[in-house]
């Protein structure tokens, strides 16, 4: 049975707080890839790079804590492809392209997270991703990356399915399992500028328990879907066996 390796694995607070970080200096010098005493990970090939083409990248032998302190502040790429819809304009944004994300790095944010709601492009029988869905997401991973961004990819607005009790247990940590091994796949060959958000808000909606951080049964339980993603991930083996994770309590 694999154990957590909790050097590769940190909470969301650490990632919140390098979001919230500011300065007060006149001329504030961005953290991450932009700071000159940082060694670029992973140096990007000027060629274009075709939706669906990995960016092969290496995984340092860095600490988690080393590595937020990197990524510097972070802008969350919302209401688009985490939109609960097949179409995924129908909350008001345009599909985000390239510009988007070039624009977001000549602001000066390091890091750009990718909400993305999955279930609205599985196939219900076997869980399957639409190919084309995972290359629209690729692109704009590919996107950040090109731009030396550190770029985190998550399952969103994934309650629906992801219920924590016992009664659907075994057939969520089915579903988990093919969705984050099927995720972990094509980013595999990514550096560790990649990070994998496993769950967004995990909780049991409508209940008393939502907000208040459950209850000690469910909080095993959901232990036990995180260590389903985590199993995932690392089976799929080159850097994902060291891929760096967000786990959300």
């Amino acid at each position: 049975m694999r154990k957590f390796d909790l050097n590769w694995i940190f909470a969301v607070f650490f990632i919140s707080s390098s979001f919230l970080m500011s300065c007060d200096n006149e001329d504030p010098q961005p953290t991450g890839f932009f700071d000159p005493t940082i060694e670029d990970p992973d140096p990007i090939d000027p060629d274009p790079i075709e939706a669906g083409e990995s960016i092969p990248g290496t995984i340092r032998d860095i600490s988690a804590l080393e590595l937020t302190n990197e990524m510097g502040v972070g802008w969350n790429l919302g209401n688009s492809f985490d939109v609960t819809d097949v179409d995924k304009t129908v909350w008001g944004n345009p599909l985000p392209d390239k510009s988007m994300i070039d624009a977001v790095k000549d602001i000066g944010f390091t890091t750009v997270r990718i909400p993305v709601t999955w279930y609205t492009h599985q196939d219900p029988s076997n869980y399957s991703i639409d190919a084309e869905y995972m290359k629209s997401v690729q692109e704009i991973v590919n996107a950040a990356v090109r731009n030396q961004m550190f770029v985190i990819i998550n399952a969103h607005h994934e309650n629906s399915w992801v219920r924590i009790n016992n009664a659907d247990a075994s057939e969520v940590q089915s579903r988990l399992n093919s969705l984050w091994t099927q995720i972990a796949t094509v980013f595999k060959e990514y550096g560790d500028s990649v990070i994998f958000e496993v769950l967004n808000e995990p909780r049991n909606g409508g209940t008393p328990n939502e907000w208040n951080g459950g209850t000690a049964a469910e909080r095993t339980l959901l232990n036990s879907f995180n260590k389903t993603c985590v199993d995932a991930i690392r089976s799929t083996e080159g850097n994902n066996e060291k891929r760096h994770l967000m786990i959300t309590t």
